[in-house]
């Protein structure tokens, strides 16, 4: 058995939902080099599950990991369509961790296509950068964030997990101040992305981020490419504009969606981050939490729930099955556990 190698630098994109992080994810994988699939979310989706699958340094215990890892990423939703012989990577490659069975999933998905690095965009990879790290010391992190107001006029339009203004600045808030802290108080290198420079610019963006990966700059990463694309935005409604031409003046749409006191409450909230990001905020920001807030926010997340519920069941319906495979897999892994 040979020493376990990892893919030498794998770029993670780190950041909160609906501020870009699909479009940049989709044209880093146009890059001849790299391979950047719909993320299963595997970190969050697997550390609190870990415990069931015992010492990950016994081989047949990895085996279940990966197996289960695989299955779980060709889910319908994630659609990876990865074929690997686990037995024999376990037994050639030698595996004794979570982060190497990550690693042999995302190194075996871009090899199917002829990829040599892979890129993750994770939900809340911010929460595993220190693991991520010292995993892979080389790795590449860029930091994609957007103005908040679009941020929050996003999950207004199409609201899913963040029913109220309210929840998603709270959230916003909360993830930017996290990224940040990597970098400002722990010295965690990263590659900052604005959103808007991002689609004003491409280019001049996308230039930048490859030369930061240590990438050479491809022209096919300035654009989305609609026919590699096309499965995935007919997936997934929040992503229906992966194979549509780059948006360039999807920005400043809060104006049309917002209400003066929602603007008002977020620039209130965060306007010091606005400030950090290089957003100009443009209230007197003298909003005040309003009596009774607790009840409203209650008020407010039912009605949208009762206005969208058409929408919420339809596009949730995906997810829902996604949640019952990740759930049947970890209940799986628990069974083994009380066997052992």
């Amino acid at each position: 058995m040979s020493d376990y190698t990892p893919c030498s630098s794998p770029i993670f994109l780190v950041g909160s939902e609906r501020s870009g992080s699909n479009l940049l994810r989709s044209l880093i994988g146009n890059h001849s080099m790299v391979e950047a699939p719909t993320a299963p979310h595997f970190f969050d989706q697997w550390s609190h599950a870990l415990w069931a699958y015992g010492d990950l340094r016994v081989p047949a215990n990895m085996g279940y990991l990966i197996t289960d890892m695989v299955e779980y990423a060709n889910h319908e939703f994630n659609n990876w369509h990865l074929q690997l012989d686990v037995e024999q990577v376990v037994a050639e490659q030698g595996p004794k961790s979570f982060w190497d069975a990550y690693d042999v999933v995302c190194r075996a998905k871009a090899a199917m296509h002829g990829k040599s690095i892979f890129s993750s965009k994770d939900n809340h990879i911010f929460n595993y950068t220190f693991q991520i790290k010292a995993r892979w010391p080389d790795s590449k992190l860029l930091f994609l964030y957007r103005d908040p107001r679009d941020h929050c006029a996003s999950w207004k339009q199409k609201p899913m997990h963040l029913k109220t203004v309210w929840d998603s600045i709270s959230k916003w808030e909360q993830e930017q101040r996290l990224c940040l802290d990597l970098v400002q108080h722990h010295g965690v290198d990263m590659h900052f992305v604005s959103y808007e420079d991002l689609i004003t610019d491409t280019p001049k963006v996308m230039s930048r981020a490859l030369g930061y990966c240590g990438l050479p700059v491809e022209e096919a990463c300035f654009q989305t490419d609609s026919a590699k694309q096309k499965a995935t935005a007919e997936r997934f409604v929040y992503w229906e504009n992966l194979d549509k031409p780059i948006i360039r003046e999807n920005a400043q749409k809060y104006r049309k969606t917002l209400t003066e006191e929602e603007i008002n409450m977020i620039e209130t909230k965060v306007g010091g981050l606005m400030t950090t990001l290089g957003y100009t905020c443009e209230t007197k920001r003298n909003w005040r939490v309003p009596m009774a807030h607790a009840w409203r926010l209650r008020m407010e997340r039912k009605k949208v729930e009762t206005k969208d519920r058409e929408h919420l069941e339809k596009e949730l319906a995906i997810l829902h099955s996604k949640v019952k495979c990740r759930n049947e897999i970890k209940q799986r892994a628990k069974s083994r556990a009380v066997v052992r």
